[in-house]
């Protein structure tokens, strides 16, 4: 209604509220058509936009008008799903060369992506290797168990500070820590 407020409705319906009514209704349908779930206002700020741009006069926007810029916002975000899909996949190819993230894209949405895809591990490995991790996700990731490599580094850095042979105190910090090595990747 925002939009339609500051425009004035066709002569064809400006002296029937019935009409006006009617059209409202059917514009509503058009934008419902195409509206995201998630993400409206975004989203509408960016359908206002290409709406207002694509408008010749001050009159109500007709269907093919809403349609035509409900289908470029679509476009849009297409494209932006693509890039980030792209970007993505130089995460998990960057963390498969060099178990980092990758320095220009590590973000919480990119970790959690890695996750989901399997490329790493678990939360904690995702935290134990640098990877940005949103508030929830660094709480679960305190309380999942240790993975090897970081088990190994914990046996390696005690045995350093304890000057003994990693071997000498591994098994009693696996009880200890309650580690199950053939549980872990």
């Amino acid at each position: 209604m925002g939009i339609l407020s500051r425009r004035s409705p066709s002569r064809a319906i400006a002296s029937s509220e019935e009409a006006q009514k009617a059209e409202v209704a059917a514009l509503v349908r058009a934008v419902a058509k195409y509206a995201p779930r998630d993400r409206l206002e975004e989203w509408w700020k960016q359908f206002e936009d290409a709406l207002l741009s694509r408008m010749k006069t001050h009159s109500w926007p007709i269907q093919s008008e809403i349609e035509a810029a409900a289908k470029s916002i679509a476009g849009n975000r297409a494209a932006i799903g693509n890039a980030v899909e792209n970007v993505i996949e130089l995460a998990a190819q960057w963390y498969a060369e060099h178990r980092t993230p990758f320095p220009s894209s590590n973000t919480p949405e990119t970790t959690r992506a890695l996750i989901d895809r399997g490329v790493i591990g678990s939360l904690r490995e995702a935290r134990w290797r640098g990877f940005n991790l949103g508030v929830e996700d660094t709480r679960k990731a305190l309380v999942e168990p240790m993975f090897a490599a970081e088990f190994e580094h914990h046996v390696e850095v005690l045995a350093r500070l304890k000057r003994v042979e990693p071997g000498d105190i591994r098994a009693d910090e696996a009880r200890a820590l309650g580690y199950d090595a053939s549980q872990r990747r």
